[in-house]
């Protein structure tokens, strides 16, 4: 770590310049509502429906106040049965290697194409659609929804993520990234959703890895239980979640997490703590606290944690991040940012990575 007078100025030069941290789903703890409310997806994360598109984005993300006819041409629908959207993200940034001796060195630096998905959504009927997502790199997502379940139910059957913990849109959160439901956390098989009044409960089974087929026949469990009400001026969250892959001729992989949230205006936060287990036992935390500014500007602090194997003093991994969240249209976003890595798992070096961000979604 850097303990001169260094360290002190990174520290401010975080605090002026910010890094991108947009974890959607602190909407869902400011709101206490579960992200299907504005997703296709059960879970939350990837195409918006309608209202997440429209009205959402239009009257509560952007700074400006959209007129209704304004409104309507964000309709993400194609036409009455099909309909769009999209994820593009561009960034530029710039890394630097922090060394107490010799002082800064310069690292990577460019543009770089963070995210490009594009959505459909084939709407059968008023109860069963078609989704599907394709990425750059993240490979794709493709599933059947049925709304045929008690409890305003459904069952979904394909390709996806399964429901585990907050789904962040930053896939380098270590709760994200470290416990597998990142970016190649994607499964086959099926998933039941249910969203009784202040609650939602998800249950899949499914074959335990990204690949095609299950090469090696170990299947997997996943399940995610959440509670989200207001009580007063206070909108509170609360879940946990459980994942159990068995893996044959191995140890199986299990992974055990609780999240939570809190809203009180004009302060968001929300944090989730996983176990990893498996051949090592790994502490994945993350934390983020926003203050909106204003509409359609929100400043975001955000920490991730790592520790690979809790038995052996083999040194952790950190993450410290601030963000400007700058929203001006319901399409658009703005993020400059800076975020300082510690890597005690290898060097013990220190990494300061600043960037900008640019953001188009519908």
């Amino acid at each position: 770590m850097i303990r001169s007078l260094k360290a002190g100025t990174v520290f401010v030069l975080i605090l002026v310049l910010t890094t991108i941290a947009d974890a959607l789903p602190r909407y869902s703890v400011r709101y206490a509502q579960s992200c299907h409310l504005c997703h296709v997806s059960p879970g939350g994360g990837g195409m918006r429906n309608s209202y997440g598109s429209q009205f959402f984005a239009g009257t509560e993300l952007a700074e400006r106040n959209l007129e209704m006819i304004e409104l309507e041409r964000l309709d993400p629908r194609l036409s009455e049965r099909v309909g769009a959207g999209l994820d593009l993200r561009t960034v530029y940034q710039q890394e630097f290697l922090l060394d107490e001796i010799t002082g800064s060195q310069a690292g990577l630096g460019g543009f770089f194409q963070m995210q490009g998905d594009i959505y459909l959504d084939f709407k059968l009927d008023e109860r069963f659609r078609v989704a599907f997502d394709k990425g750059l790199r993240s490979g794709y997502e493709v599933y059947g929804l049925a709304a045929v379940l008690p409890l305003h139910g459904s069952l979904r059957v394909g390709r996806f993520t399964p429901s585990f913990g907050w789904r962040s849109v930053d896939h380098n959160v270590f709760t994200r990234e470290m416990t597998g439901f990142g970016l190649t956390g994607v499964d086959t098989g099926l998933e039941f959703e249910f969203h009784p009044r202040h609650w939602s409960f998800s249950l899949s089974l499914g074959n335990g890895t990204s690949a095609l087929l299950d090469g090696d026949t170990g299947a997997a469990l996943t399940g995610r239980a959440a509670w989200q009400n207001s009580l007063g001026r206070i909108a509170l969250s609360l879940g946990a979640s459980a994942h159990h892959n068995e893996v044959p001729g191995s140890r199986n992989r299990d992974v055990l997490g609780a999240f939570a949230g809190l809203h009180l205006e004009p302060f968001t936060w929300l944090g989730e703590a996983d176990l990893a287990r498996d051949a090592r036992d790994g502490l994945a935390v993350s934390q983020q606290v926003g203050w909106q500014l204003r509409r359609g500007l929100e400043l975001l602090y955000s920490y991730d944690f790592w520790d690979g194997d809790l038995d052996q003093a083999s040194g952790h991994r950190t993450r410290h991040r601030l963000s400007l969240d700058y929203i001006p249209y319901p399409f658009f976003a703005l993020q400059p940012g800076a975020a300082l890595y510690y890597e005690g798992e290898t060097d013990g070096r220190e990494r300061l990575i600043i960037d900008l961000q640019f953001y188009f979604f519908m």
